[in-house]
């Protein structure tokens, strides 16, 4: 029998170990490479900032970023946020003689993530209530991630200061589920926020295990957001009124959305909550049914937000709603008014 030579046992382990290293670096850097051209780059992160009080994340004024796509690329489109928080191009912090102001509030839906900021419904509603002779603009106040209970300080640290004579509470179909409590997105901060937008692989690993957890994620209570959801809405109507706003909700679901599994499942749906007629409504249930018939048209690829065409239907049919308000009518007419007041 041969003699085995121990000596050489440790630098056969030491070669062995270099080699898996190397090989684990180059499968790495595939893979990160594939990743790059298939994944977005997350972009919506760079100009959200954590916020003070209930609002959890805000708009950080002044950023500017483009957004990709969160998983699967997408076309590119431009985020950029105003010094008073909103999205879209500066604006006055009083409203225009004659111009009635519109704020929107919701989450990624109502922001219109993934499309350019014209093509928002957001800005959709806008051009289209000028086509009804109404003289307007919409501050884009969503924010992605955004729940009922974020509205309210959303309202009240930059809504009202900017005195809108409308404020639309946009409801999408997870605004009712355990995610929607508390902060279950919070801003991803800094150097960490740097390394995932630069190596894709860490950030697929991150976004996955958040998907995961983040139903299991909130602000510890015992109480799911649908309890409190009637409560925020008379809150936000009430804080409106206060500051002479009308206010409305618009419900961007129908009542099958809230067993939906993807949404919230066994939520009792927000419409049983807003029957009595109590809270102005604009129910967009039909418009969602065709939505989601029609997803390859109406929604973005791998992503769940809405298309450009997505979010033209939504804000041609809330404009016609809004159109045939005659409160708002009269509140468009008083604006007029005050405008041919002016020496």
């Amino acid at each position: 029998m041969a003699d085995t030579n121990h000596d050489d046992l440790p630098r056969v382990r030491e070669g062995g170990g270099r080699r898996a290293l190397i090989a684990g670096l180059i499968a790495f850097f595939m893979l990160e490479s594939g990743l790059h051209m298939l994944m977005g780059n997350y972009g919506h992160a760079d100009v959200l900032r954590a916020a003070p009080g209930d609002a959890c994340v805000e708009l950080e004024p002044g950023a500017e970023t483009h957004y990709s796509g969160w998983l699967q690329k997408i076309a590119r489109s431009r985020i950029r946020v105003n010094r008073h928080g909103a999205r879209g191009a500066a604006i006055d912090a009083s409203p225009r003689p004659g111009v009635l102001r519109i704020a929107s509030l919701g989450d990624s839906f109502a922001f219109g993530q993934g499309v350019n900021e014209e093509d928002s419904y957001a800005q959709v509603l806008s051009a289209s209530l000028k086509r009804h002779g109404i003289a307007n603009e919409v501050l884009n106040f969503a924010v992605p991630g955004h729940g009922p209970s974020h509205a309210i300080a959303t309202l009240q640290a930059r809504v009202l200061p900017l005195k809108p004579d409308l404020v639309l509470f946009n409801v999408s179909p997870d605004d009712l589920a355990p995610r929607a409590q508390g902060c279950a997105q919070p801003p991803i901060a800094g150097a960490w926020r740097s390394f995932l937008r630069t190596m894709y692989l860490p950030r697929a690993l991150w976004l996955g295990w958040t998907r995961l957890a983040r139903p299991h994620l909130g602000t510890g209570s015992t109480e799911p957001p649908a309890a409190h959801f009637r409560a925020n809405v008379d809150e936000l109507v009430r804080l409106s009124a206060a500051g002479g706003t009308l206010a409305s909700v618009v419900l961007l679901t129908d009542r099958e959305a809230f067993d939906d599994p993807s949404f919230c499942r066994g939520c009792p749906p927000a419409h049983d909550q807003l029957e009595d007629g109590a809270v102005p409504v604009v129910d967009l249930g039909p418009v969602w049914k065709r939505l989601r018939a029609e997803p390859k048209s109406f929604f973005l690829a791998g992503e769940g937000h809405l298309s450009v065409e997505g979010n033209l239907l939504v804000g041609l049919q809330l404009a016609d709603a809004l159109a045939a308000w005659p409160v708002l009518r009269d509140r468009a007419r008083e604006r007029a008014a005050l405008l041919s007041d002016l020496p």
